[in-house]
């Protein structure tokens, strides 16, 4: 009958397996097993974990470059609303600064402007 174990008088001692992990070879030395770390692979992991803390630093940056232009955008068109509002607001002053009836009512009242008895118009081709 096969056993997995060796036995050794009274002791039961596993039989070694080979490890064929090439990311940690073993060694064996005076104080027992000891795992040797791959450097060029760790080396490697470092190196690809600080270029994607770059990349997010760089999204994040990017994001934010974004989102400061939508609030520049936003507050330029409410500016521009308020300006047409107001422009509005200044081309109705004009044209009730231009009636006739208000010019001729500042004319008589404050510069003391007298209307005429009778108009007489002129045309060039009369007959």
């Amino acid at each position: 009958m096969t056993n997995k174990y060796s036995t050794y008088g009274n002791l039961a001692q596993k039989p070694e397996r080979q490890r064929t992990n090439p990311l940690k070879p073993r060694q064996t030395g005076a104080r027992g097993i000891k795992t040797q770390v791959n450097g060029a692979l760790r080396r490697n992991v470092l190196v690809l974990c600080f270029v994607a803390a770059i990349a997010a630093m760089v999204l994040v940056y990017m994001q934010c470059c974004i989102a400061n232009a939508g609030y520049k955008l936003d507050s330029i068109r409410h500016n521009l609303i308020k300006t047409k509002q107001a422009n509005e607001q200044l081309q109705l002053d004009i044209s009730r600064l231009k009636t006739p009836r208000r010019i001729q009512y500042i004319a008589t009242t404050e510069l003391g402007m007298v209307l005429p008895a009778k108009v007489f118009y002129a045309h060039k081709n009369q007959q």
